[in-house]
């Protein structure tokens, strides 16, 4: 798991599906939900439970990044992103 390529698809998964058991154990408290937010790879996570992103795009996204990501960690190493979203403001892709 010391490869991006692996753990960061590994987390994405493993945050929707945090998100998913949340849904069923307590639908109350996501329907209340009037925002998400991520920082770094938690983004496409936070896109992706807001119905802003399908999963599908959400990790095809995230394996761009990730692509991306190993051609410019040597020149940006604290390089970061954040990314919220606001029930209201959704917007398909």
């Amino acid at each position: 798991m010391l490869l991006c390529r692996y753990a960061q698809p590994a987390l994405f998964v493993a945050g929707l599906a945090a998100a998913e058991q949340l849904r069923a154990d307590n639908p109350d408290v996501v329907a209340g939900c009037s925002a998400v937010a991520g920082l770094s790879l938690g983004e496409y996570t936070a896109l992706v439970f807001a119905g802003a992103l399908s999963f599908e795009d959400g990790l095809k996204v995230l394996f761009l990044d990730t692509f991306l990501d190993s051609a410019r960690c040597c020149r940006f190493r604290h390089a970061g992103t954040i990314a919220c979203a606001a029930s209201g403001c959704r917007r398909k892709m």
